[in-house]
């Protein structure tokens, strides 16, 4: 994502966070920086309302790199090898397979629970199974 979007994007989040209707949103664009859309903004001004809105007490959320991306990640690829024919087990069977494969490798008994090392050995394991010819 550009840096330019990100910034529309923050300016937006902070103008709903911050509950400012869109006559007071526009007012503030105009007040800081002369112009009221975002669109006609330089980098530079962007940044100023970003600053102007941190100063009013808006605080950014740290986007976290949540394991909820891994989880899909292992989700997929054991659908994906069930897709392609590489499990053996019936389509009611894969999500209880997965919880066994994932127990067998880590010893958590949930793939939701997966994080950190574990849930990149258990990436990692499932991509190797996907490459693998024969069916499991």
């Amino acid at each position: 994502m550009s840096n330019r979007k990100s910034m529309f994007q923050k300016i937006h989040i902070a103008k709903k966070d911050l509950g400012l209707s869109d006559d007071d949103y526009r007012f503030t664009l105009e007040t800081v920086t002369g112009r009221n859309s975002c669109a006609d903004m330089s980098d530079r001004q962007l940044a100023k309302i970003l600053d102007h809105f941190k100063s009013k007490g808006w605080k950014p959320k740290k986007r976290k790199k949540s394991k909820h991306a891994e989880v899909r990640m292992v989700y997929a690829l054991w659908w994906d090898l069930f897709d392609s024919g590489k499990l053996d087990c019936a389509k009611s069977q894969v999500r209880s397979a997965l919880q066994k494969f994932v127990q067998n490798l880590t010893g958590i008994d949930n793939p939701e629970w997966l994080q950190g090392p574990d849930a990149s050995a258990v990436i990692e394991a499932l991509k190797a199974m996907k490459k693998r010819e024969k069916k499991l």
